[in-house]
Parts: structure tokens; sequence; C-alpha cells
């Protein structure tokens, strides 16, 4: 049976790979992994890859008589092509088991070696095609699991954050650009590169210098990765921020003795404490105190609109 001759070591190939002529036969006896062949030179029906005492990493068998395919290992997979007599098929092997992944028969022998750009594999066949399999079967799926305002409150030229949480829920590897909005306006962006099943949690800072007074809808959006086709978890909405007098801790356009009491009942908290109210930290420093009560008596009795 012909046969795909993975070693871990390859020193001095003797007389190319798969030329037919002289040539030892590989045992069907031959465990993978622990078993050494001395001085391959070519294989008649496989391809080998190591000479003299190297040890073989993995063996798999093909359906066809000669393997004069070169193979391709890209991200833990061998692609190899096989011919002649009755297989002509195109390979896809697990590369450190050897084990069978997929497999697709084309119309005569496969003498071409594969190449593999962007998860598409390449190759031609002896039937006068050449066939592109992929992109490969990889799930490529980024999300935004999370959007966390730090208040629901902002006086006009002042700052407040927002936590966006972003999740490779794929199962590559992949490298996004996180982008978080107010309504249609670009907060600020930024790249991520997460691993499968991981996920990540941007701060990104909102300074609201120069916006106008109102109601703003906080979203964050992962663009798109290349294959990614479910797209409709890359968007989610983190709630409305209303943009105000600073002072108007409470959002009813005035700043007045409501707005006072509810400072004066978070007054030196932080968060954490039991009486924290981020709405009442006017200038965003982790603390209700004095600098916030000095803030809201200068706009006291201040309205919008």
């Amino acid at each position: 049976m012909p046969c795909l001759v993975v070693s871990r070591k390859c020193n001095q190939p003797r007389e190319g790979i798969g030329l037919r002529g002289n040539s030892y036969h590989l045992p069907d006896y031959m465990p993978a992994s622990i078993e050494k062949f001395r001085e391959c030179r070519h294989v008649l029906e496989g391809v080998c890859l190591f000479d003299d005492y190297y040890p073989i990493s993995a063996r798999a068998t093909t359906g066809g008589y000669d393997v004069y395919s070169s193979p391709a290992v890209v991200g833990g997979l061998i692609y190899v092509g096989s011919g002649y007599w009755n297989d002509g098929k195109v390979y896809c092997l697990n590369a450190t088991t050897g084990s069978y992944v997929w497999s697709y028969t084309t119309g005569y022998w496969v003498y071409s070696s594969p190449v593999v750009v962007n998860e598409v594999v390449y190759v031609g066949s002896t039937d006068g095609k050449i066939y592109a399999f992929g992109p490969s079967s990889a799930n490529h799926d980024v999300s935004i699991e999370g959007v966390i305002t730090s208040k629901s409150v902002v006086g006009s030229g002042c700052s407040m954050s927002i936590n966006v949480t972003a999740a490779d829920v794929g199962d590559s590897a992949e490298t996004s650009n996180v982008t978080a909005y107010a309504n249609t306006t670009i907060i600020a962006s930024q790249n991520v590169t997460l691993s499968s099943g991981n996920s990540t949690t941007i701060t990104f800072t909102w300074n609201t210098t120069g916006i106008a007074k109102g109601n703003y809808t906080i979203s964050a959006y992962a663009w798109p990765v290349q294959g990614e086709t479910n797209t409709a978890d890359n968007n989610l909405t983190g709630g409305t921020i209303y943009v105000g007098i600073p002072g108007d801790i409470n959002g009813d356009g005035t700043v007045d003795i409501y707005d006072a009491i509810i400072l004066a009942g978070a007054f030196n908290s932080s968060p954490g404490s039991p009486k924290w109210n981020p709405n009442a930290d006017i200038n965003g420093d982790g603390t209700v105190d004095i600098y916030d009560a000095i803030i809201l008596s200068g706009h006291f009795n201040q309205h919008y609109p």
C-alpha cells in the first residue's frame, strides 16, 4: 500500500522523494513513532522524508500506488496528493498522528504538491484541472459579549469609562478591531488578538468635551475576521447615557436640591462602598468628595434645555 511517512528529522535524502527506481518497501508491521527505517532512498509506494536511523513521527496510508506529491504542512495538517493507478485523491491528514481528516477524488493522478494560502488548498491534477479546497472548515467567529458603562449620567466635558468584552467563539486564533460607539460616533477602537475560546475586556474612555447634551446609545462592534460568516454576535448595545449639565446627577435637565441630596448620600464613597453612586462622581476620579460638590454648586439652578 502507498504510504506517507513524515520524519522528525530529514538529514540527507539520497536521491529525491517519490522517484521510481531502486527502492526500499516500507514494511507493514512498522508502527508509527517508534520504528526506524535505514537508508530510505526512494519509496515506490510512498514518500520518505528521512534518512538513516531517524524516527518516524507519523505514518498514513493512501489508496493509490505511488505518492509523488510532496506534502504541505500548515496549521497541524498535512495536505498531499496521491497517484497513480486507482487513487487520484488529495488527502488531508493530522500532522501529529497521521490520521485521516478528509480526502477528495480528482479526475486522475495527483503528482503536484499542494500549496496553502489563506487556508485555501491549491493543487493540480493530471486531469488538467487545478483544485481549490477551502477556506478550511475552521469556524471563524468573534463576538462582543459585554458592554458595561461606568455611569448612566455624565456631565458635558467630563469623562466616563466603557468596558467592552470581546470573545473568540470560533476555533481559530483571531485578531479583530473592536470599536465603541456613542450613537454612530466612534468613541475609540483597539485591535485585540484572541485564542479560541478566550475573551478579553477593553476599557475605553469617553471624553464628552464638545459632545452635545442629550441621550446616547453606547454600543460596541467587533469587525469581522477573514472567513467569518456569523456576524450577528459582532455587535452589542450597552445602554443609554445621558450627557447633561455637570451636577445634574439624576439627569432631569436641572441642577437642583435633588442632585445635592444624591451627592450628599454618596459623599466620601468610592467603588465597592455600599453608598457608592457613580453618577455622583461628577469629575470621574473614583471618589465622591468636595470636588464634586464644588462642580455641582457652580452649576446650581442651571437647566437644559
